[in-house]
């Protein structure tokens, strides 16, 4: 069915197309989402998205040597007795149980790092800076997306043109939705050609690359799982991981393995859809077209979804008050006003819906669902959906029982939501949203504006199996969550949050109220695992684990506040990376236990801060467990680029490590002030709660380094030997003579560090 109405605005109202020429190639450029030229017709020159390429993502920084025999981080090597060789040989898992060995999901990234990591803090530099590249280019949602792609070790093939013509390209585009389905194409070609000229365009390019997407969705996934088992892994494959799902899926299980294993056929071909669909609203022009005074409305209702063009006004989409907001929607596009949305905007409901895009023009708008209030909703918990919540146990609060994604949610799918115009918008959505990917990719992109966002769980950039991408583009925003949000990564999966400027905060609610329950915080503090966190899956009964991905939080300037409770802010487990790179501001972090660059059990974790005088654990002390901390074979790295800083360091921090844990910390210049427990700045010890819990301690080391280059400091800790300006140090733990324990630190006055934050400060060096 066809509906035409209002009054259409003149063709010359919106402005037609852009004719600018794409230009950049990855990671180069400069333009918003939607701001380049629509390729396939119009006179457009040929540009480098004209023909399919392999993408190779950018290099931004070119990784270091470490210097000569002058850095600091080789003269704490040295005291130690150790040099530059030190890692941990992948030959160490290959006589561990189960397929700790290898597995499935692993990355490439993993071994290389453990075996050099040295090579850390520029690696993860450079993922935050190829997300910088990415968001000023040309194509910014397609370098995103293929960029996500090549850190999971996948080729992806990119560009092309869409073929769309000179005559009626959206009626074309329509037709071809329909797939020889009867229609009435008359009044489509009729209605279609009253719309203004530049977005007719524009959607029709959309809608051919969603035409090529959903093929090449369907061609993925005949590959990942069998026919028959596909409503099954959408209902339940989010709850793998995201609490509230239900029973999550077994990769042990024969019909889902497929799904845990990364190839060019299945998430190849997957993500190279995604990218496709992503390059088709890259030159889809939609800057140009800007808001829309004149109210007007287009609706078709196609076999793929509906589409829905609307403008002109202060519109509120509702599906109680218009029942065709109730079909999958494949394209919802507003062209201006403040609007409130009460759909899923952006996101998969089915296996057959297998795209979903919407885009807003301009306006402050709000996105958020139909409230339908639960007795077990609390202070601090967004108003319960029909789903409502759970009624809370030993191991569990209230969470919220939601099955609807929203905001940019793709599972088995694409999910992509565009707020465009710099409104002051606002993100309300309990679970599964606001760019979260599973079996898929789900973006959330807004251009920039004081901005809310708040969700419950797996939100604000998060993959589980799956892209989940959120960018804001500037503006003071506030980020808040419970848990696997704000940069969160699964297994094979990459999430990430990028914030371009502004005064933001991030969120991740310690413990009011309590809903996610932790093993290390048992009902006092959420679970926070995000905020640049990945997590594997460890499966100690069966020995068949999975190793996690890749969970970024990239802001890029500002005065930030970060709050969480545990695993956050730049933390990984089991065989994942997280990284939290902040460029530059006067930020403030407060986190519990494993945060600020910390790992446990075979992990990774990276925290980049670029300058700024930064705070740490000073508004909530820490319990255990941070600024620098790497447990049970993991390596990590905490690197600050400058100002004047303050580290109030609980039990195992600032440079420590334990159980054959590898852990660097390095602070590049500034008046600094210390203040830790006694089992910190640069201190290893091979056990955790007792002397022999982490196995053999005479023959397996664990390794912790602290280096402070320049500035003059203050220290307070009160066990011997004492720390202080211009000295070097060796701990040695009293617990346990015979073990291999090396850890110690240096304060230079003057001196430097081959190691950086790639932020701001390191910029100004180049």
């Amino acid at each position: 069915m066809l509906t035409l109405l209002g009054a259409l605005l003149a063709s010359g109202a919106c402005g037609d197309e852009a004719s600018s020429e794409a230009t950049a190639t990855s990671g180069a450029g400069g333009s918003s989402a939607g701001g380049g030229a629509a390729e396939g017709g119009g006179g457009a020159a040929p540009s480098p998205w004209a023909s399919p390429r392999t993408w190779v993502p950018a290099s931004p920084y070119a990784c270091p040597e470490p210097t000569g025999k002058d850095d600091l981080v080789l003269v704490g090597l040295e005291q130690l007795g150790l040099d530059r060789s030190l890692g941990i040989p992948k030959l160490l898992y290959q006589g561990a149980g189960g397929n700790l060995a290898s597995d499935p999901a692993r990355r490439s990234f993993f071994h290389q790092l453990e075996e050099h990591p040295f090579e850390l803090p520029c690696f993860s530099g450079n993922l935050a800076a190829r997300a910088d590249l990415a968001v000023a280019s040309d194509h910014p949602l397609t370098a995103l997306v293929a960029d996500a792609a090549s850190s999971l070790d996948l080729v992806l093939t990119v560009g092309g043109t869409f073929p769309l013509g000179d005559d009626a390209p959206l009626a074309a585009a329509i037709e071809a939705l329909f797939a020889g389905a009867d229609y009435d194409k008359a009044a489509v070609e009729t209605a279609t050609a009253t719309l203004p000229t530049g977005l007719a365009r524009s959607t029709a390019t959309i809608l051919r690359g969603a035409i090529e997407a959903r093929a090449r969705r369907d061609e993925a996934i005949n590959v990942l799982v069998p026919g028959p088992q596909m409503t099954t892994v959408y209902k339940r494959g989010a709850a793998s991981w995201i609490i509230g799902g239900g029973p999550g899926l077994n990769p042990d299980k024969p019909a889902y393995a497929g799904l845990f294993s990364a190839t060019p056929e299945g998430y190849g071909k997957l993500y190279e859809g995604a990218a496709r669909l992503a390059q088709a609203i890259d030159e889809a022009a939609l800057g140009a077209l800007g808001p829309m005074s004149a109210p007007f409305e287009f609706y078709v209702d196609t076999p793929r979804g509906a589409i829905l063009l609307r403008g002109g006004g202060d519109d509120v989409y509702d599906p109680s008050l218009d029942e065709r907001l109730t079909r999958p929607l494949l394209l919802v596009l507003d062209t201006g006003g403040n609007d409130t949305y009460r759909i899923p905007a952006g996101a998969t409901t089915s296996v057959e819906h297998a795209v979903a895009l919407h885009v807003d023009l301009g306006g402050d708008d709000t996105y958020t669902y139909v409230e339908k209030p639960s007795d077990k909703d609390a202070p601090g918990l967004l108003p319960s959906d029909i789903d409502g919540r759970y009624v809370g146990d030993d191991n569990y609060g209230t969470y919220s029982l939601s099955r609807t994604a929203r905001q940019g949610a793709g599972i088995l799918g694409y999910g992509y939501l565009l707020d465009l115009g710099s409104g002051k918008d606002t993100y309300r959505s309990h679970r599964v949203s606001q760019g979260f990917g599973n079996f898929g990719v789900g973006i959330l992109w807004d251009d920039g504006g004081d901005d809310a966002y708040e969700a419950e769980n797996g939100a604000q950039g998060s993959g589980v199996v799956g892209i989940g991408l959120l960018h804001d583009g500037g503006g003071n925003d506030t980020y808040r969550s419970f848990g696997t949000s704000q940069g969160f990564g699964w297994v094979l999966s990459f999430g990430a949050l990028h914030d371009a400027s502004g005064d933001d905060r991030y969120e991740l609610v310690v413990d009011s109220p309590v809903i996610l329950f932790s093993p290390q915080t048992p009902g006092y503090a959420n679970s926070s695992l995000g905020q640049g966190a990945a997590f594997g899956w460890r499966r100690d009964a069966t020995g068949t684990h999975l190793s996690g991905g890749i969970g970024m939080l990239r802001d890029r300037s500002g005065n930030d506040r970060y709050d969480g409770a545990v695993f956050v802010q730049g933390t990984g487990y089991w065989m994942g990376l997280g990284v939290l790179a902040d460029a530059s501001g006067d930020d403030r972090y407060n986190g519990l236990f494993y945060a600020q660059g910390a790992g446990a059990h075979f992990a990774l974790g990276a925290f980049l801060e670029g300058g700024g005088n930064d705070t740490y654990n000073v508004d909530r002390p820490a319990q255990a467990s941070s600024i620098g901390l790497a447990h049970d074979f993991s390596v990590t790295f905490f690197v600050e680029d400058g100002g004047d800083d303050r580290y109030v360091g609980p039990d195992r921090s600032v440079g420590a490590a334990k159980c054959h844990g590898m852990s660097f910390f390095v602070e590049n210049g500034g008046a600094d002030r210390y203040e830790t427990h006694d089992r910190a700045v640069g201190y290893a010890t091979d056990y955790d709660g007792s002397v022999g819990s982490c196995g053999d301690s005479t023959k397996i080391g664990t390794y912790a380094l602290f280096v402070d280059a320049a500035g003059k400091d203050i220290y307070e800790k009160p066990m011997t030997p004492p720390n202080a300006d211009d000295t070097t140090w060796v701990n040695d733990d009293p617990q346990d003579d015979d073990a291999l324990e090396l850890s110690g630190g240096v304060d230079a006055s003057q001196g430097s560090t081959y190691a950086h934050a790639y932020g701001a400060v390191y910029e100004k060096r180049k």
